[in-house]
């Protein structure tokens, strides 16, 4: 039901918000009433006033105008009353008991946050866009009804606090996880950590950990200048690794006091690295593709923009580093070249100890290429990282050899001991006196003597892959980040963990599904992280499966992860991990108790190749594609008894693109490398039929998806959409999309109406299934959302994917947007 057109819901979440801030602010509020005493008869006149007047019928779902009416009649009735007047004061009979039934009075408090509930939240978004550090936390001016000022404040406090609601788009009303990061570094004044993700650069306190504002946007690359003037941020690409494609974001200049723009003369494309100059009045940019320099002038935002001579066609492997007077590339992956970063002149080329790359066949690459790298502060030192682990401190003059701080090692032992991720160097970073070099290689921060070469210390407290580091300016803290979302401080002199630390930075989501209908959502990451959200309390848990520390980052990258329709459990692809296979060559299927992480079954499977992977919609049954050259087949595994049994669908080497359960479970829907779409009876084995034989399908399919009552099936290519369904189901035979769009995934919604469609690059487009029209199309996501699905009661859409952000969108409100 609703009360002057407010759900009850929203009333009683008004009231819930109204007591909390009164038991907040109870101490102030006991020591203003002491200096007073009120009338017992206040509430029977204010409400005898409010009474007389009829609140008129809202125009809109939002009552504005009988909350302010009513706010209205309230300052008038204590006017009348002489509220305020000392001589009326002293009538007052008795003080007034803060235990005693507040009845309505609550309502009467809450009536001014009503009513400037939107008005609020732009106020809040204002103060980040005007000033992305420091001045959202700024008293703002008195005004001059005291109680308004309150309730204001009262409101900004609460929704700047819940970082769920910044920046929301459209429709969606909360966002678990703050996005895949993509680097740290500390303010100047080293009171503020600075992350930038894929979906924005985060602001935080560095001495409590609390998100202090976001800056929307992809930021791949930034940096501060060293005044603390302006902050840069270099944007990005979220389909390609060297830029370029429709979907870029390009630079941005921020001055950091009056939180404005500065207005380039000229857009600059997206950028990797980034140099100020030491006076702040230059910066230098190095473009994703490296092959392209930039400077600004940070005063009048003019830019001299220029191409890198002699330099090799730009490859997504490619590492750089900038420095004042330098650009170091590992060009082709393999070596190293010097540019001058003013000029754009190619300056010499680092050569070292010829290498191959050891157990190349179980990393999964046939090469070994640099992975890192890093200029000391004065440009006189590089350090290198490579993929066998081997670490490298060289002479940019090119006079000395390179010293080699880390030898290979892939090693048995290290590989597959106490549960440990093995990784390469992949950040490298100097502290700010060049004295001491850091490495994050695995779940491990190394420090190195870089006089010496000896290695000082290691520390280990992350349970993910280390991505990045940064020094505070005076060098005494070293920040790490890693992809299992957290972000750690350490003492350098004592080598301990600092209690203050950051969480929730998902990686790359792979699967969501709401645990057992309840109001906790289970993610689980591309590394393995199985993350349980409390949607009520916003309490997170989380669990690293087995499967995580058998893979290699690689493998992890393309292993799938499923969760079974309920969200008790979770399926992976594993590696066998035993003595006499300590490499883990042999895979197998694992499946994960989801609220503890705990293993709960395996299945080995030889010498096969392996492709999609599905529960039945009872749970008990788990389907996935295996093939060799002779064969493709779908082998289907009753997890409850271990029995397994193939589905052979071709006699040659072909693979599943995807496949999708009927609802009732006994059919199973795929769609194959060679373009097949077939329907197979899962219990007897049996090809029921092919669909499109006629008109076979020309591209690669990407999803295939069937509607809730099972009359309709979708498949989906990048630029097609193909529906088949019962004769009597009204819906649309094909359908096409423009020139700049392309389909990932699919789902239809609980209606069986409609069908979602995430689009590479972000957005969400919504499809009429009869005429096949566009709707709408969401927009929130930086990067492809590569999962969508419905909560059990149909009124949350949960979107996930790449930008590592999971948005919960009010299914009613956007079809109600929809249609109107």
């Amino acid at each position: 039901g609703t009360f002057m057109g407010v759900s009850t819901n929203t009333i009683k979440s008004r009231l819930r918000r109204a007591q909390q801030r009164l038991q907040k602010d109870e101490g102030i509020i006991r020591e203003a009433l002491d200096n007073f005493q009120i009338t017992p008869h206040l509430t029977e006149n204010v409400m005898r006033e409010i009474s007389r007047v009829k609140p008129t019928t809202p125009t809109s779902n939002k009552p504005f105008a009988p909350w302010a009416i009513t706010a209205s009649t309230l300052a008038v009735v204590l006017l009348i009353l002489g509220f305020g007047n000392s001589n009326f004061l002293a009538r007052f009979q008795k003080p007034y008991s803060f235990d005693a039934t507040a009845e309505i009075a609550i309502e009467i408090i809450d009536t001014p946050i009503v009513a400037n509930l939107e008005s609020k939240l732009d106020v809040r978004t204002k103060a980040i866009n005007e000033n992305v550090l420091v001045k959202q936390n700024e008293p703002e001016a008195q005004q001059d009804n005291n109680s308004t000022t309150l309730s204001e404040d009262a409101q900004k406090e609460e929704t700047v606090k819940d970082y769920t609601q910044w920046e929301l788009p459209e429709k969606a009303k909360k966002r678990l996880g703050k996005g895949i990061i993509r680097g740290i570094q500390f303010s100047p004044n080293g009171k503020q950590l600075a992350v930038g993700t894929e979906i924005g650069l985060w602001m935080y306190d560095v001495e409590t950990g609390q998100e202090i504002s976001l800056l929307p946007g992809m930021c791949e690359a930034f940096a501060f200048s060293p005044d603390g003037r302006f902050l840069a941020n270099g944007g990005g690409d979220p389909s390609s690794a060297i830029g370029g494609s429709k979907w870029e974001t390009g630079f941005q200049l921020w001055e950091i006091d009056t939180g404005q723009k500065v207005t380039l003369h000229d857009p600059l494309p997206a950028a990797s690295e980034f140099w100020f100059s030491d006076d702040s009045k230059t910066l230098v940019g190095l473009n994703q593709a490296g092959d392209t320099i930039y400077s600004v002038d940070t005063d009048t935002g003019i830019s001299h923009v220029k191409k890198l001579e002699n330099r090799l066609d730009s490859h997504p492997h490619d590492v750089y580093a900038l420095t004042h007077d330098k650009i170091a590339i590992a060009e082709d992956s393999f070596t190293l070249a010097l540019w001058n970063a003013k000029t754009g002149r190619k300056l010499s080329t680092l050569t070292g100890p010829a290498e191959t790359l050891q157990a190349g066949d179980f990393i999964g690459l046939d090469s070994n290429r640099v992975i890192s790298l890093a200029f000391s502060p004065d440009g006189t030192h590089l350090a290198s990282g490579r993929l066998d682990r081997s670490v490298r401190l060289w002479d940019t003059s090119g006079n000395n050899e390179p010293i080699l701080l880390q030898e290979q090692s892939l090693s048995e032992d290290l590989l597959r001991t106490h549960q440990e991720l093995v990784g390469g160097p992949d950040v490298l970073l100097f502290s700010p006196n060049g004295k001491i070099l850091a490495c994050g290689a695995g779940q491990h921060v190394k420090l190195w003597d870089t006089t010496t070469g000896e290695l000082i210390t290691t520390f280990k407290a992350h349970i993910g892959f280390i991505e990045y580091l940064t020094f505070s300016t005076d060098g005494r803290t070293l920040a790490s980040a890693s992809d299992d979302g957290t972000i750690k401080y350490w003492n350098i002199k004592t080598g301990k963990l600092i209690t203050s630390h950051i969480t929730r930075h998902t990686p790359w989501i792979r699967s969501t599904r709401y645990l057992n209908d309840s109001s906790i959502l289970a993610c689980v990451d591309y590394s393995g992280i199985i993350t349980l959200w409390d949607l009520e309390t916003s309490q997170i848990t989380t669990h690293r499966t087995k499967t995580a520390f058998e893979n290699t980052r690689w493998d992890a990258e393309s292993a799938p992860l499923t969760f079974s329709p309920d969200g008790t459990k979770l399926v992976s692809k594993g590696k066998m991990n035993a003595p006499t296979e300590p490499l883990g060559t042999t895979p197998m299927i694992r499946v994960f108790d989801v609220s503890t992480g705990r293993e709960l079954n395996t299945l080995v499977y030889t010498n096969e190749n392996f492709s999609e992977i599905e529960f039945s919609p009872d749970g008990k049954t788990i389907a996935f594609g295996v093939h060799s050259h002779t064969y493709g087949k779908i082998r289907v595994w009753n997890t409850e008894t271990d029995d397994t049994f193939d589905i052979q669908f071709a006699d040659r080497s072909e693979w599943l693109r995807a496949m999708a359960f009927s609802p009732d479970g006994y059919r199973l829907v795929i769609g194959t490398s060679e373009k097949k779409v077939q329907l197979w009876d899962v219990k007897d084995g049996v090809l029921l039929t092919s669909f499109f034989e006629e008109q076979p399908i020309e591209k690669t399919i990407m999803d295939i998806t069937i509607s809730p009552d099972g009359s309709l099936i979708a498949v989906v290519m990048q630029k097609r959409i193909r529906m088949v369904g019962r004769a009597k189901q009204p819906h649309f035979k094909e359908v096409s999309t423009g020139a700049d769009t392309y389909w990932l995934e699919a789902v239809f919604s609980p209606d069986n109406t409609v069908l979602l469609l995430s689009i590479i690059g972000g957005g969400i487009q919504l499809r009429d299934v009869v005429t096949g029209d566009l709707l709408t199309t969401l927009e929130g996501h930086s990067a492809s959302p590569y999962v969508l699905s419905f909560s059990p009661d149909g009124k949350t859409l949960v979107s996930a994917g790449y930008d590592g952000s999971i948005l919960l969108w009010d299914w009613e409100e956007v079809i109600n947007g929809v249609e109107q």
